[in-house]
Parts: C-alpha cells; sequence; structure tokens
C-alpha cells in the first residue's frame, strides 16, 4: 500500500471537482509515465492522486501529477511522495516454548 503527502495544498483547495467531471490525470515518475487515468466520479483532486498511486502498486519515490478538469477547463500540477507502507502483522500469539535441557558433560 502507498501513501502520499503533497505539496499544494492551497491549490487543491481552490480547484473544486464534481462528481459528474471529466477527469485527465498523468503520473509520471523517474521520467516516465507510471498511471494515466481518463475518468469521471471524483470528488477532489487528492481521490484522483490516491487513484493514480493505486495503479502503480510498487511505485516509490517523487512523482508528478498533471490533472486536467476536462469539463470546467482547468489544469493544474503537483509533486507527490511516495512511499511503500508495510503491511501491518497480524496479532499471534506467541507459541509456548519448550525449556531448554543442558547437558554438559566433563
Amino acid at each position: 500500500m502507498n501513501t502520499f503527502t503533497t505539496t499544494a495544498s492551497a491549490t487543491r483547495s481552490m480547484t473544486p471537482i464534481e462528481r459528474n467531471d471529466m477527469i485527465l490525470a498523468t503520473l509520471e515518475g523517474n521520467g516516465r509515465i507510471l498511471a494515466t487515468v481518463h475518468k469521471a466520479g471524483f470528488n477532489n483532486v487528492d481521490e484522483v492522486a490516491r487513484f493514480a498511486l493505486a495503479m502503480t502498486a510498487n511505485f516509490t519515490g517523487l512523482a508528478k501529477l498533471t490533472v486536467r478538469n476536462k469539463t470546467q477547463g482547468w489544469l493544474m500540477t503537483q509533486c507527490l511522495a511516495a512511499r511503500r507502507c508495510p503491511a501491518p502483522r497480524a496479532m499471534v500469539a506467541p507459541a509456548a516454548t519448550q525449556p531448554r535441557q543442558l547437558a554438559i558433560e566433563w
């Protein structure tokens, strides 16, 4: 699972997305396109970023997200930092250990 942080929070709040807006998004990392999204149904740019990062399950590093709202006619670019989070461990009770027997011979 990837988590991400963004650096354009002030810009995000000024650019609302409605559920019926057609969104075109591209996620680029290390000089190559990692994911392309052409879809409606997003509520905000964070959802677009999460969706694009979910398409690149193993990506870790810095990426550039370009989001174009085709319906409203705006374009924005923001930087993302993605890292892998370790999967939560199952809580398993430790197995009972047998006492060790030591044998010392002289």
